[in-house]
């Protein structure tokens, strides 16, 4: 419910707060959720708290990248582009939902949830830099 339910607000916050804020705080929500599944007892009613965050944390990053990218290519490009993002985002997917019961049973809980920091890291970085050189003067892009 917390990955798609925010779906219905999502796109008017982008609208209002602009895209790249919007990411960082889906960024920050999941680090948020990693934070709660690392620190307290895995207990039912944390662990809802932390899946709500990740979800809403998910809603925010995809719906807030898919915004950006089409900001990204000429029209002409824009099928191919489509394609490819959805190859990378699905098929990323399909690689994390495989490689998630391998890192629990061999590695456990803390572990599972310390493999999502480096992406996010990832793209925490690579939106500042994007916003940053936006933020730039014209002139000093050309």
């Amino acid at each position: 419910v917390s990955m798609h339910a925010p779906g219905f607000v999502t796109g008017r916050l982008i609208q209002r707060l602009g895209a790249h804020r919007i990411i960082m705080a889906g960024a920050t929500q999941t680090l948020s959720c990693v934070f709660i599944n690392l620190s307290f007892q895995p207990l039912f009613g944390t662990f809802m708290i932390a899946l709500a965050l990740l979800g809403i944390g998910w809603n925010f990053m995809f719906v807030g990248g898919t915004t950006l990218l089409t900001t990204a290519y000429a029209p002409e490009e824009r099928v191919r582009v489509q394609a490819t993002h959805d190859f990378i985002v699905f098929g990323g997917v399909a690689c994390t939902a495989v490689t998630s019961g391998a890192i629990q049973a061999l590695y456990g809980w803390d572990a599972l949830n310390l493999t999502v920091v480096p992406p996010v890291a990832i793209a925490i970085g690579m939106v500042v830099w994007h916003w940053a050189s936006r933020a730039r003067p014209a002139a000093v892009r050309a």
